[in-house]
Order: structure tokens, then C-alpha cells, then sequence
């Protein structure tokens, strides 16, 4: 599909400095080429195509690029993650590396940085617009610097938040804008009918006549946007669906109610349709249509809620996860399995004629002693892991990555181990009280590093690095918290069975709250609430 768009140089409004013109990929790469210093500002409504236009443009320099020229190479970001407090070279670096640090062989974090001073990356900068209003001036005013400068950049946004941007930093208005337009009737009758299968190609035709009839209503509005029309493209793909109940205009009356149709029905449609192909990077995986809004809907609440474009999975919460709920949650259901168990295990101790710890002391009481172990086992946990939460966190928080190496995990068990010792040997000791209380705050020294470091972290990695953490502080970490808590009811230690029980007990409510609190685990439990 040709491109409707004008280019504007100067941003200007006078009458002679707009040419309207339909571009195709040749012309663009042509006119960004042509361009001195190469910068432009791609700006369009919603659905307009400024994404794809960007990635077209990309991979056009890239195709008429000659390998070892030593030209420099166009790199899309999206703006939406950047942080315009942040230095924008070191958020660059920052993204290159996480994001192509494991697809393209011998790039590494230096390599990146040397790439960026030395301009051999083009910054192809998508989304100004999804950024929040608060945050757009000082991201204007990075941008003008850059452009003022004479940095390759190419930028995109929709009109009202660039220019907005142009009105609080004027010197922006010097920098061509590419306007992209409405896709005439034509065009995109020649593209729905290229896309539709032939035998569909029937139903099509009344809606075919009326954008061309009307060019000014609801139809031909709503499909005169390349996302809209995609969409259109992709619901009326099976054979049994019609798309002559857009001309529905009880139904459908307006432009808006026509897009909101195509936006409910894309869902069900793709979902029908059956797994990805397997050439594709990435699980296949089918998802079921009934489930799928849900899912969706889940997002676009969380996206919503924290009003921004992205969102990370450590970030993903429902309304049972969230940090103080999620927490009393575990807490309590922690108190209550431990209890049970303890219960339990006394009155199977009983039965295999375990001594009672104290003349009188029946199984009940047998149970309670042990749940008492378990509840200081819970409670140290949870002190220690809210502690661990706010010292270390990243920013926006994000959790920090292994440490790497095993001299931290060793010495995270040694220090554990003489925990354990002393509260075994010296019950009721106050120094083994308070290492227990250090101990998953020390984990968090040996076993992780900020995120924020200059190795590259993409989330994949964050996700399965808090799942290692977790498995090791279960490991280590739970087995010292839960004999320092037998060591305070020290005269259990009467019959050996009373004094595994305990320990097993306790080791396996700390295991499971320190679990249950790592991000890891949140989000686990995120997924089975959302599945549910």
C-alpha cells in the first residue's frame, strides 16, 4: 500500500510549504536520504500506520545498506520506556543491549557503548505520544538538543502531542515533519480486496460502494486508518463471518461504534484462527477465545491503572497479589497450614510413641508447641523478606538480577549453617535471634546486584534469576530460620521424631513464604488467579 502523507519542512504553516503526495517505500527512504541533517518527525492520528511507516523506513536503509560500509544502522525504540531524567545515550545503550544482547553474537555492553559514541546507531525514536503529559516537556527538551545538535534521529507522534511539544520548545518547529494522511477509498478498497479471499469477495462489495459513495461516512471514516483496516481484514477472514453488517447503521451508527466492532472482534477472530506457525521465534501456544478477553482485559486495566504504554511482568497484579494483600495473604495461609501440620504430625507422633517433652502434655499441647515453632518461623520470614523488598529494588521496580559466581550462595550457607548452630546449641540465644532476622537480608547482598547495572538484563532473564534466588533462599536460607525457631522451645528436644517434625514443619512454612513474597512468586500467583 502506497503512503498518503506531506511533507512539511519547517513545521511551518504557510500555504506553499506542504506538498500532499502518496510515497511508496522507494519514496520514503528516498526522502529521509535526501533529508540534511537526516531528521524527521513521522506524526499521525491513531491507527495512522506512524509504527509501521518506522519500521518500513528501517528496513529500507537497511536494504540499500552494503555490508562492512561501515554506514550507520537505524535502531527502533519505543519512548514509552524512557525516562527523559535519564541520560538518553545511557538509556540507548541500556535497551541495545538488553535487547540484542543475546540475538546478535559478539555484541556486549562495551561494544554497544562504543557504537553510540561513535554515532554508528540511528535512533528511530516511536511513541513521543505515549509518554505522560508531565513528562513530555523535559523529553522535548532532550529531543531539541539532539536535534539542535545535528544527531540522525527520526522521531514519531501524533500531531496534538508534538506540537505541543513545539509550543513549549520552539526551536523543534526547524525539523521536517512527514504527515501521515487518511487512506483514501480506493486504497484501501484495492488492499481489503488483495487480502480477502476471493470466493469472500461478494460480501465485500456493498462495503467496497459505499466508501466510495460516501467518503464522508461512518465506513469510509472508520476504514480509512491501515490499523483499522487490518483489523477489518483479519475479523472478516472466516468464511462464515460477514462484512456486510458494517453497513448495519442501527447497529453500527458512527464512525466510533465501527472501530469499537472491529477492536471486539480481532480477539475471537485471531484466536480461531489456531496457533502460530512453528517457524515463528517463541512457544506456540493456542489460546482459548473465551479466555483471551479476559486476558486482554487484564492488561488494559493494569495499563490503565498505571497510566503508561508498557508494563513489565514484575508489575502484572491482581486485585489478591497486590504487595500488602498479597502479603497478609500468604501470612495467614502460611499460619493456618503450619498449624494444621502441626497438628498432624503430633498426633502421628502419638501413634508411633513418641515421649511426650513434659509430664502431662498431650497430644493438643504437642500440637500447639509445634505450631508455636512454625508461627516464629512465618514471622521472621515475613520481617525479613519486607525488609529485603525495600533495600532492594531497582527502579520502577524492577528486582535485581543473580550475582552470578558461587562464592555468594556458599557463603550465604556458612553464614546459615552457624546461624542454625548456635540457636541449636545455645537455645533461646539472642545473637542467633538476631542473624536469623539478618539472614534474608543477607541474601539479597550475596545473591543479587542491581539491574540497573552496565551488564544487560532483558526480563526473561529477571524472571528466571528471582526463580533461582527463591530456590536457593529455600534452600539455605529457610532450613536457619526454622532451627533457630525450634531452638526457642528448646525442651521438644526430647524425642528425636518431635524435633524433625519441628524442624521440617518450620523449614517448610519459611520455604514457602519466601517463595510465595518473591516477585517470582507473585507473579505465578498472578497467572493461576488470571487462569482461574
Amino acid at each position: 500500500m502506497v503512503i498518503p502523507c506531506e511533507l512539511e519542512k519547517g513545521n511551518g504553516n504557510g500555504p506553499g510549504e506542504r506538498r500532499p503526495e502518496q510515497v511508496g517505500l522507494d519514496g520514503l527512504v528516498a526522502r529521509a536520504k535526501a533529508l540534511s541533517p537526516h531528521q524527521m518527525v513521522i506524526t499521525g492520528a491513531l491507527g495512522a500506520g506512524k509504527s509501521s511507516i518506522a519500521i518500513l523506513l528501517v528496513l529500507g536503509l537497511l536494504k540499500g545498506r552494503e555490508p562492512g560500509s561501515g554506514e550507520s544502522v537505524p535502531v527502533i525504540f519505543s519512548l514509552s520506556d524512557w525516562n527523559p531524567e535519564a541520560n538518553f545515550w545511557d538509556w540507548v545503550i541500556r535497551r541495545v543491549s538488553e535487547d540484542y544482547e543475546q540475538r546478535v553474537k559478539g555484541l556486549d555492553p562495551y561494544m554497544v557503548k562504543s557504537l553510540v559514541q561513535n554515532r554508528r546507531i540511528v535512533p528511530v525514536l516511536d511513541g513521543f505520544d505515549e509518554l505522560l503529559p508531565l513528562a513530555r516537556e523535559d523529553a522535548a527538551k532532550a529531543l531539541n538538543l539532539l536535534f539542535d545538535t545535528g544527531e540522525t534521529l527520526v522521531l514519531t507522534s501524533r500531531p496534538e502531542a508534538y506540537q505541543g511539544a513545539v509550543e513549549k520548545v520552539p526551536l523543534l518547529r526547524g525539523v521536517p515533519v512527514l504527515r501521515v494522511l487518511p487512506v483514501p477509498p480506493e486504497a484501501g478498497r484495492t488492499y481489503l480486496a488483495q487480502l480477502c479471499d476471493q470466493e469472500h469477495l461478494g460480501s465485500w462489495q456493498p462495503v467496497f460502494e459505499t466508501m466510495e459513495s460516501d467518503p464522508e461516512g461512518p465506513v469510509a471514516q472508520a476504514l480509512s486508518s491501515p490499523l483499522m483496516l487490518g483489523l477489518a481484514a483479519t475479523v472478516y477472514t472466516p468464511k462464515e463471518a460477514d462484512p456486510r453488517e458494517l453497513l448495519d447503521a442501527k447497529r453500527l451508527p458512527t464512525r466510533a461504534d465501527i472501530e469499537g466492532h472491529l477492536l471486539d472482534g480481532v480477539i475471537p477472530a485471531v484466536c480461531a484462527q489456531g496457533p502460530r506457525p512453528s517457524y515463528l521465534p517463541g512457544s506456540v501456544r493456542r489460546w482459548r477465545p473465551a479466555k483471551a478477553p479476559a486476558y486482554c482485559r487484564f492488561l488494559a486495566i493494569e495499563l490503565h491503572r498505571r497510566r503508561t504504554h508498557t508494563i513489565a511482568w514484575w508489575q502484572l497484579r491482581s486485585l489478591l497479589t497486590e504487595p500488602g494483600v498479597w502479603g497478609a495473604v500468604v501470612t495467614v495461609a502460611a499460619a493456618v497450614c503450619g498449624t494444621a501440620a502441626s497438628y498432624a504430625f503430633a498426633g502421628l507422633a502419638a501413634l508411633l510413641g513418641a515421649s511426650p517433652p513434659r509430664p502431662g502434655l498431650g497430644t493438643a499441647g504437642v500440637g500447639q508447641a509445634l505450631g508455636a515453632v512454625a508461627s516464629v518461623a512465618i514471622i521472621t520470614t515475613v520481617f525479613g523478606r519486607v525488609l529485603t523488598r525495600h533495600l532492594f529494588t531497582g527502579f520502577d521496580d524492577r528486582p535485581r538480577r543473580p550475582a552470578g559466581g558461587i562464592s555468594g550462595p556458599l557463603l550465604l550457607a556458612a553464614s546459615a549453617l552457624t546461624t542454625a548452630a548456635i540457636g541449636v546449641s545455645l537455645p533461646g540465644s539472642t545473637s542467633a535471634s538476631l542473624c536469623v532476622f539478618v539472614l534474608p537480608l543477607l541474601s539479597g547482598v550475596l545473591l543479587t546486584r542491581s539491574s540497573e547495572s552496565d551488564l544487560a538484563a532483558r526480563p526473561a532473564q529477571l524472571l528466571d534469576g528471582e526463580r533461582r534466588i527463591a530456590l536457593v533462599e529455600s534452600m539455605v536460607v529457610a532450613p536457619a530460620i526454622a532451627g533457630t525457631s525450634l531452638a526457642f522451645f528448646h525442651w521438644l528436644y526430647s524425642d528425636p521424631l518431635l524435633i524433625v517434625g519441628g524442624l521440617v514443619i518450620a523449614w517448610s512454612c519459611s520455604a514457602a513464604v519466601l517463595m510465595a513474597l518473591s516477585r517470582w512468586g507473585r507473579w505465578n500467583a498472578t497467572r493461576l488467579i488470571l487462569a482461574a
